[in-house]
């Protein structure tokens, strides 16, 4: 039986490359995501520089995402796709997801209408966040092109 000390003393040992395999996991995954935003049909709008971020905890999960600024006129907004892990109130243990983040605001809680089969909604962090299972594959384009589409109506629908 592993004692905590025990325990800890492997860790000490295996930290390094456990935390390599993290990151260059993460990496990968940020490179779909990346690829999948670089070419998506903005339409009118105008994308901005994206940001990326790998994090998480106990009480949220963990997840891997990337958001992409866009513009139209003055118009603003910031689509966030990623892969969540263990998401508090989500419809799966493991699923991509995309959301409005921060703006516009008026849309963050957006009621989703359901059009959709395997696009799944729920609230979390007062934002409305669009699901579908985690692909077998990792490769989130198929289901991200979807879930991007229907908040893309959302923003027409809204006259931004």
């Amino acid at each position: 039986m592993t004692t905590n000390r025990d325990f800890v003393s492997e860790g000490l040992t295996a930290y390094p490359e456990a935390r390599l395999a993290a990151a260059t996991f993460e990496m990968e995954l940020l490179e779909r995501i990346r690829q999948f935003l670089s070419t998506y049909n903005w339409g009118p709008f105008t994308p901005g520089s994206q940001r990326s971020e790998a994090s998480g905890n106990l009480k949220n999960g963990w997840w891997i995402c990337m958001t992409q600024p866009l513009k139209l006129g003055r118009d603003a907004a910031i689509i966030d796709v990623g892969y969540w892990w263990n998401g508090p109130g989500a419809p799966y243990p493991a699923l991509i997801y995309s959301a409005f983040h921060k703006e516009p605001e008026q849309l963050l809680a957006f009621q989703y209408d359901n059009s959709e089969p395997s696009v799944r909604s729920f609230s979390c962090f007062d934002k409305t966040f669009l699901t579908s299972p985690m692909p077998s594959d990792l490769e989130p384009g198929s289901m991200l092109s979807v879930q991007v589409g229907k908040l893309m109506e959302v923003l027409k629908k809204s006259h931004l």
